[in-house]
């Protein structure tokens, strides 16, 4: 069956923070902006309101309709017929340039899937491909400029079909977006990620401190920062864009803590796992200590370097990356893990 609806949005509302910047958003999102965060959006305070038209290759009933998936509101979802491929198809009302798309699954989503653009709605080109789809949102970078877009999933995840509770479009800003890549060596609050993935639609901790799904809250740490990650589950990761000058060995910190023995992160550069287990001290949420892995290297360029929540439970404060030997770390009970 091809299922179609409209539902028109009426207002856009502005996600802020660092994965964010420099994007103004084509769909509606969940959050609004908060005051904490307005130097982040200040590129992106220009919102396009428009009349989407969602049209799915099928509809598990008729309650999970197409335009579930583009009316602004994570608790409503498309959801197609149990089988491959599907596809959810949107049509952005005029030819517009996309820089990022969010897609919200629900528990049934697709592993692999691509991102396809078209300017007639019949002849598509792929703009981003995985097999490797982890559902909950995934955060995507990615260049079109075109009127519709379509989500084509080739292999569905679980039995049952593509359950999606949004699809958010974002075009890239006029004017100059702040930098985001970060040159080591550097600290970097874990809460100013470039791209993430997280198994919630919405952030569960302080609502100053993510704006995203990403979950976040204050921080106590007398090591300093305002936020830090929280409520993490296995699988979860944040990316963040960093530049070496000239290739060299680095020391990686991980600031972390836990109320449980076991839980670890673990870091990898350009896809790479670096460090092993990083394994987080489990004297209480905000009770922070460095894990460090030592003589880490790392070429020079531009790399994406990604924090992946091996266990869940484990807080985050920030990453610190510094040229092995500049400095003596003072002593430590924790221990990097390594299996």
């Amino acid at each position: 069956m091809n299922a179609s609806s409209s539902a028109r949005i009426f207002r856009t509302l502005l996600l802020p923070g660092a994965a964010l910047s420099g994007f103004v958003a084509l769909s509606c999102s969940a959050q609004a902006p908060d005051a904490q965060n307005e130097e982040s959006v200040q590129a992106s305070e220009q919102g396009l309101g428009l009349a989407l038209t969602a049209t799915a290759s099928s509809v598990e009933n008729a309650s999970l309709s197409a335009s579930n998936a583009v009316d602004g509101n994570t608790g409503t979802r498309w959801a197609s017929a149990f089988g491959d491929p599907q596809w959810l198809r949107v049509d952005l009302g005029a030819k517009q340039s996309v820089g990022r798309v969010v897609l919200r699954w629900e528990a049934a989503y697709s592993k692999s899937y691509q991102i396809q653009s078209s300017d007639d709605g019949n002849a598509w080109t792929t703009v981003y491909s995985t097999t490797q789809g982890k559902g909950g949102v995934e955060d995507l970078t990615l260049t079109a400029n075109a009127r519709y877009l379509r989500l084509y999933s080739t292999q569905r995840a679980t039995p049952y079909g593509n359950s999606l509770w949004e699809l958010e479009a974002y075009a890239p800003v006029t004017g100059t977006p702040p930098p985001t890549t970060v040159a080591l060596p550097a600290r970097i609050e874990a809460e100013k990620y470039a791209r993430f993935s997280d198994t919630t639609p919405t952030n569960l901790g302080t609502a100053s401190c993510s704006a995203t799904a990403v979950d976040a809250q204050t921080t106590s740490d007398p090591n300093g920062g305002v936020c830090n990650i929280a409520y993490t589950d296995p699988g979860e990761w944040l990316e963040y864009d960093v530049s070496v000058a000239t290739a060299g060995a680095f020391d990686l910190s991980a600031r972390l803590a836990s109320n449980t023995t076991g839980k670890s992160v673990h870091l990898e550069v350009d896809g790479v796992n670096v460090s092993g287990a990083l394994v987080a001290p489990s004297a209480g949420w905000q009770s922070f200590a460095d894990v460090v892995a030592r003589g880490v290297n790392i070429a020079a360029g531009t790399h994406r370097l990604r924090l992946v929540m091996d266990t869940g439970s484990t807080n985050v404060n920030y990453l610190d990356l510094k040229v092995t030997g500049t400095t003596t770390p003072p002593p430590s009970s924790c221990k990097r893990g390594l299996a």
